[in-house]
């Protein structure tokens, strides 16, 4: 009896680490590679003096100064992830 419920709490615990592996490898990987240029607007919509602008409005040197920021404050996440968080 005791060496039943042994082997099926081995068991239970097989499957939820198991479980929860599979549910941690399944969590879809950002990459920079990844996100749409010219902010994802259309060749043919009339937003690029707008998305010019915009693109302007941040200096690429206040953008490398943000991004050492938020990668020394949040070691566990990619730089990749910083350029997704700007994106959005």
């Amino acid at each position: 009896m005791i060496g039943g419920i042994v082997i099926t709490g081995l068991i239970l615990i097989g499957l939820t680490a198991g479980v929860s592996k599979i549910v941690k490898s399944s969590k879809p990987t950002l990459s920079k590679e990844n996100i749409p240029p010219r902010l994802g607007i259309l060749d043919h919509a009339l937003f690029e003096p707008l998305v010019d602008k915009l693109n302007a409005a941040l200096p690429d040197d206040y953008i490398q100064q943000v991004r050492q920021r938020f990668l020394q404050e949040n070691p566990k996440l990619s730089e990749d992830e910083f350029e997704w968080r700007l994106f959005e």
